[in-house]
């Protein structure tokens, strides 16, 4: 008895230590296609593009929010360095601390406005 909980704290601490090598992975290494399809579009919203006049893409809505964010990173570092770092913390903190009523408010108002503007088009 005593050497299978020996067994399972060695399995425990393994899958920790795996847990935390993935989530430094994936913060400061792991860029997967669609979210630096989506910080690139932010950048070039927040460089002064404009959304349906000079981005085409169909997907531009995903960079509405992050846009500002961007803005106010490069208004304080100077440059990009490290901006993707800052977005994915942030991102954990819009999570963390808002609940699920405000984001899926925000949601909705980013759809309702993506209708509206493609209702006018």
């Amino acid at each position: 008895m005593k050497k299978n909980r020996m067994w399972a704290g060695i399995l425990f601490a393994v899958c920790i230590l795996l847990s935390l090598i993935g989530i430094w992975k994936s913060v400061y290494v792991s860029a997967d296609i669609d979210e630096s399809y989506a910080f690139t579009m932010a950048v070039r919203i927040a460089g002064g593009e404009r959304m349906f006049i000079d981005l085409w893409e169909p997907h531009q809505m995903s960079a509405f929010l992050y846009a500002p964010l961007v803005w106010i990173y490069k208004s304080i570092a100077g440059n990009l360095d490290g901006a993707l770092v800052f977005m994915r913390f942030m991102g954990v903190l819009v999570l963390r601390f808002f609940p699920s009523g405000v984001t899926a408010y925000c949601a909705g108002i980013s759809r309702f406005w993506q209708e509206s503007v493609r209702s006018c088009i």
